[in-house]
């Protein structure tokens, strides 16, 4: 299992031209990129910058490599709530701190 996920030329392109389809998987990608973030809190007691390799998370969390899981990253890292680099793993940033306490 690769270190990174890297969101799909789908996942734009559902953005661009939103439809009926497209917006239940942004709310799914939504829903699931929060999960996440909220794992990696509990995690990492809330440690920002904190890294935790992808197979830790994709495990804890039961997730399969899918286009589903590729928007749920793609979404929390260009929300800010999240980092991911391929040889780190992925890290809680300060947005996704609070994103858990809100």
């Amino acid at each position: 299992m690769t270190d990174r996920v890297v969101p799909g030329p789908h996942f734009a392109d559902a953005a661009a031209e939103p439809t009926c389809h497209s917006k239940r998987m942004l709310n799914s990608a939504a829903s699931l990129a929060r999960k996440i973030v909220q794992d990696m809190h509990i995690y990492t007691r809330g440690r920002p910058m904190h890294w935790v390799p992808m197979d830790t998370v994709m495990r804890r969390l039961d997730l399969k490599e899918d286009a589903a899981t590729e928007a749920a990253f793609s979404h929390a890292t260009s929300n800010g709530w999240l980092e991911l680099k391929e040889l780190r793993g992925a890290c809680l940033t300060n947005a996704g701190r609070r994103l858990t306490k809100a």
